[in-house]
């Protein structure tokens, strides 16, 4: 039993602007990679606040550096600032790929729905 003060409609989508998904794509994906960029960020320092890093360098210079044994090991030294800048590109470059993915996925639908019609969704509007 349908309410008398909601109305239904049904409408169909049957294209996507692709420059509109990109732009949607590109600042979405951009704003998930800031927000996992500062994560790790703030992963590293508590790490590094906990000495967890210098541990991490000393091991990776035992196994890195074997020619004296593991009784003379050198710590590798871990740049955070080299690592996370490097992260940040990656990021970005990761942002541009999946928005151009989204682009493609919206083309796909768009030569589909061409075929099919399309997909029909049922919008209710409800009247306070």
């Amino acid at each position: 039993m349908r309410r008398a003060n909601s109305r239904r409609t049904r409408v169909t989508v049957r294209r996507f602007g692709l420059f509109s998904v990109f732009k949607f794509a590109l600042i979405f994906c951009f704003c998930a990679m800031v927000v996992v960029w500062l994560a790790l960020l703030l992963i590293y320092f508590m790490l590094s606040a906990a000495g967890v890093t210098d541990t991490v360098a000393y091991w990776i210079g035992c196994v890195v550096n074997t020619d004296n044994g593991t009784k003379n090991c050198v710590a590798a030294g871990i740049d955070g600032v080299k690592l996370f800048t490097w992260l940040f590109g990656a990021g970005v470059v990761m942002a541009i790929a999946a928005s151009l993915l989204g682009t493609f996925v919206a083309l796909i639908y768009n030569l589909i729905a061409d075929i099919v019609g399309g997909v029909e969704v049922v919008l209710a509007e409800k009247r306070i």
